[in-house]
């Protein structure tokens, strides 16, 4: 008992460490204080994986959907604004700035930002698009807007680290 009890106290004080990620053709590096926290296949479609900052009070989220397809990169985020607008409480909406072109990691992407209001929390994000080695790429970083100092040094780290079709330097 006294063994498994040191076990599990040095387990909770090992520091966790940036570990590379390296799946359907996308990869990049987890930081130290984030966790892969889902995963789905999309029945062979594709792959989504999200990521979050690890802790009680933490918000970070990034989450990542690569489709084994070319979809138009306007009809994929009016499906995003329908998906957040069911899934918001009576009274709150989100709102949208108009999509701009920028760099994700060195790739040309189509971005937007946007805001809404979750139990009472503002929250801030942006949808990342673009076309990649014969895939539809869709990153999304959000976390609550008192949150975000403690997130942007993941998102950059994430962001500078992402690649397609080769391993993330680590």
């Amino acid at each position: 008992m006294l063994l498994g009890l040191t076990l599990v106290i040095f387990h909770s004080c090992t520091k966790q460490k940036d570990f590379p990620f390296h799946k359907s053709g996308i990869s990049f590096v987890v930081p130290t204080a984030w966790k892969i926290s889902d995963e789905d296949s999309l029945d062979g479609a594709g792959y989504y994986l999200s990521i979050e900052k690890r802790g009680l009070d933490e918000s970070g989220l990034v989450s990542i959907t690569c489709i084994n397809d070319s979809i138009d990169l306007e009809t994929y985020m009016n499906v995003f604004k329908k998906s957040l607008a069911e899934q918001m409480t009576f009274g709150s909406k989100a709102s949208y700035t108009a999509p701009k072109p920028s760099i994700y990691s060195s790739i040309d992407v189509l971005s937007t930002s946007y805001t809404f209001q979750l139990i009472g929390l503002k929250h801030s994000g942006r949808v990342i698009r673009f076309y990649g080695k014969d895939k539809t790429v869709v990153v999304l970083e959000q976390c609550a807007t008192e949150d975000l100092s403690k997130s942007t040094s993941g998102f950059r780290q994430i962001e500078e680290s992402f690649a397609i079709g080769s391993p993330a330097t680590y």
